[in-house]
């Protein structure tokens, strides 16, 4: 009662008779695509429609250019003093033991990439798994991640992990990883979907813990012990 616009991601495609009804009792319906958006800049942008619904232009404007020039910090810094070239996977483990990584035309894959690093799953685009996940069996992800630099573990989809230890319950395998050898296991800590217009400090981070510096202005990441 009394609702002026209803804000729909797109999930409500699957299931149109809502948006209809939705219409049918007179209240609008805007449907937000920002989860299309493979530039991490683009998903950001996506302020800018809710300052002109809201009659906000100048406040999402500078809201927007806030986080743009953090990402333009970051492609400075990589670009005046490149960090080594090191590999990053970024994964969760699901409840049927297979993993389930970024895709590698996803955003996150492209912050790495503005960041200065190198995504393990740079060369998987398969069309055949909508969105920007893909599942693999714990053999594949062996194969392609176990020599990567860093592991960061995605905790916006499964349940966090307290430490290293709870990643190796996992799989055994895990024990040989490099990055987990080496203590480079990281968790993305806070649920940086429901975050999107802050994206530029989630690039940030990825650059803070490729160039080794103070790990205590994350935003998004955590090291795991």
């Amino acid at each position: 009662e009394g609702c002026d616009l209803a804000v729909e991601s797109t999930m409500i495609l699957h299931s149109p008779d809502v948006q209809e009804k939705l219409e049918e009792l007179g209240i609008p319906v805007f449907v937000d695509y920002s989860s299309y958006e493979m530039e991490p800049l683009g998903r950001m942008e996506w302020i800018k429609a809710y300052g002109a619904i809201l009659n906000r232009e100048k406040e999402a404007e500078e809201f927007f250019n806030a986080q743009k020039e953090i990402v333009e910090e970051v492609e400075k810094k990589v670009s005046e003093n490149p960090p080594a070239e090191k590999t990053v996977a970024v994964f969760a483990v699901n409840t049927s033991k297979t993993v389930t990584i970024r895709k590698g035309d996803d955003y996150i894959p492209r912050m790495i990439e503005i960041a200065g690093g190198k995504y393990a799953f740079a060369d998987m685009t398969d069309e055949s798994e909508s969105g920007g996940t893909a599942t693999v069996s714990m053999e594949e992800f062996y194969d392609k991640a176990r020599d990567a630099d860093y592991l960061i573990y995605n905790a916006t989809i499964e349940n966090p992990l307290a430490d290293t230890a709870d990643l190796i319950a996992k799989n055994g395998l895990f024990a040989e990883f490099k990055a987990v050898q080496e203590g480079n296991v990281y968790q993305i800590g806070r649920d940086l979907y429901q975050a999107t217009d802050i994206g530029g400090l989630m690039t940030r981070d990825i650059h803070i813990m490729l160039s080794e510096a103070d790990e205590s202005g994350f935003t998004f990441l955590e090291k795991l012990k």
